[in-house]
């Protein structure tokens, strides 16, 4: 084998464990070792540790929200200081997108912790009741509840 084909096996060689040892550390950063979107996260701890009250607020500054012609498809921005604008400034979120009709609270690399905001005039065809659903995780291991109901 020359020489040259010889170091192009070395280099490949070389590139592919490079390339599988750095997957393994993002996998590690950022994905589920990092950080929990199941039933037993932090994320799903806080949900269900908001009051009655503060759910009934959210669901109707998040419905209010959804109506204005101003507000993004793909959601509110934080401010240069990483808080949202109010009335969604004591959130806990990564994205809210009242278009969208949900709040994610975390995203753990292909899954999330949601709220979902059920019976908005736009999906009041497919969910009548005001509601609003907490889901975490996916497959075997997602699942949902009702936190809030009106």
């Amino acid at each position: 084998m020359s020489k040259f084909l010889k170091f192009l096996r070395y280099a490949f060689v070389t590139v592919a464990v490079l390339f599988g040892v750095m997957f393994v550390v993002v996998i590690f950063l950022f994905g589920d070792a990092a950080t929990s979107c199941g039933e037993d996260s932090e994320s799903v701890t806080y949900a269900r540790g908001l009051s009655k009250e503060q759910l009934a607020n959210l669901y109707y500054d998040v419905e209010r929200f959804s109506l204005e012609s101003d507000t993004p498809y793909t959601g509110l921005k934080k401010d240069s200081e990483g808080v949202f604008p109010k009335p969604f400034s004591d959130i806990k979120a990564v994205k809210i997108r009242p278009k969208q009709e949900n709040i994610m609270l975390n995203g753990c690399f292909d899954h999330y912790v949601y709220l979902s905001f059920h019976g908005f005039e736009s999906n009041k065809k497919f969910f009548p009741k005001r509601q609003i659903v907490l889901s975490w995780g996916e497959h075997n291991g997602a699942g949902s509840e009702v936190i809030w109901s009106e």
